[in-house]
């Protein structure tokens, strides 16, 4: 067939290589005529030939593709949220009397025990008062005292015995009174700490409607956060935590002390608190932390990282697994039911098995029952 197409040819060409006046439109038809059939020849040796290259590519060139095996192993799944830091021996002082600051016995940053003396009012008034009564309890006490002498004697009436004994006796009551209304006028450590802010100065005029110092103890401090009402079955007293304080670069692991007993009906959430130990007064109170609670774990699961799993149309999770029968390497597209995904991971919970291998790389560029060429394992 080639040699008759190229005979064709060659007698083509001589025929138009002649003399001009030897041509008519007869033979020029003629021409046309015959190059035709000599290009429709060698156009269907050309597609032949292209055929039989990409057949030949196509079968020594496959689908390179990697292989993944899962892994059975503990798994487990947090959430987060955050909260801050608080501390219950975090409070503000008022004095419980009102006058002028005399004495500010500390400065900022002191530590104070419990019941020292931190601040003095003015209490001049009282002092005049308590030695003006203490005058008057001494001669009532003198007057109550001769009556009893005579009234045991059975001498004097019974009537300026009971006066004297009840105008000692409210004498006493009186001073007493002022006794506790000077130590009003001293405000005192309620527990041991430290001065963290002073708002008044001596010399100010001070009220138990304005606070004076701020005293903080961090040897109990906490965690508070508000969690979500859909976690409330499985978070409680004991769930492994951990905090995290991004801010000065320290991660606590705990557990949850105790959650509320109270759903917040304006956002749905109840209290979980976190107890946590200052690290040398490093966590300080309003200190934002992010907390990572434990909401599941399963101790034998498969997992396999979570961007291998593809989606179907219309949302079922697969992946292909490697079926090897010897020579050849095909695939099966296998529908997963995956569980609870965390950190790039997921749990399978049926489908696959711990000794089945996955396609990682080119898995997004074949299909099912398809074969291919694996490289290499991961």
């Amino acid at each position: 067939m080639k040699q008759a197409t190229i005979a064709l040819l060659l007698a083509v060409i001589a025929i138009s290589c002649g003399k001009p006046e030897e041509t008519s439109r007869e033979k020029m038809i003629a021409q046309r005529d015959s190059l035709h059939t000599v290009v429709q020849d060698l156009n269907k040796q050309i597609d032949k030939i292209n055929k039989q290259i990409i057949d030949e590519n196509d079968a020594v060139k496959l689908t390179l593709v990697t292989t993944h095996q899962p892994e059975q192993k503990r798994f487990e799944h947090f959430f987060d949220v955050y909260g801050s830091v608080e501390a219950d021996k975090n409070v503000l002082l008022y004095p419980e009397a009102s006058g002028e600051i005399l004495r500010v016995k500390v400065q900022e940053g002191d530590y104070v025990n419990k019941g020292e003396l931190l601040m003095e009012l003015d209490d001049k008034i009282i002092r005049n008062t308590i030695q003006e009564v203490e005058k008057s309890l001494e001669l009532a006490t003198d007057v109550y005292e001769r009556q009893k002498r005579l009234w045991d004697q059975n001498i004097g009436s019974q009537m300026q015995y009971l006066q004297a004994k009840n105008n000692k006796e409210s004498l006493e009551e009186k001073l007493e009174t002022l006794e506790a209304q000077k130590t009003m006028t001293r405000v005192k450590a309620p527990f041991s700490g430290v001065v963290d802010d002073l708002m008044m100065k001596e010399g100010q005029l001070a009220g138990p409607q304005m606070p004076v110092m701020r005293l903080v103890n961090l040897s109990e401090i906490y965690v508070k956060a508000e969690v979500s009402e859909k976690y409330v079955a499985v978070v409680g007293k004991g769930t492994p935590t951990s905090v995290n304080f991004e801010s000065i670069g320290i991660e606590i692991d705990t557990t949850v002390s105790r959650t509320g007993e109270f759903i917040n009906p304006g956002n749905r959430t109840f209290v979980a608190r976190v107890d946590i130990d200052s690290h040398d007064g490093q966590i300080k109170p309003n200190l934002l932390a992010k907390l990572r609670i434990k909401d599941y774990e399963s101790d034998s699961a498969v997992v396999i990282p979570s961007n291998m799993i593809q989606q179907t149309p219309n949302g079922d999770s697969y992946v292909f697994v490697l079926d090897s029968n010897g020579e050849n390497n095909t695939v099966e597209k296998r529908i997963l039911e995956v569980g609870q995904s965390y950190r790039g991971e997921t749990e399978v919970l049926n489908g696959l098995s711990a000794q089945e291998m996955i396609i990682n790389k080119g898995a997004r560029s074949i299909q099912n029952g398809q074969e291919v060429e694996v490289t290499k394992a991961d």
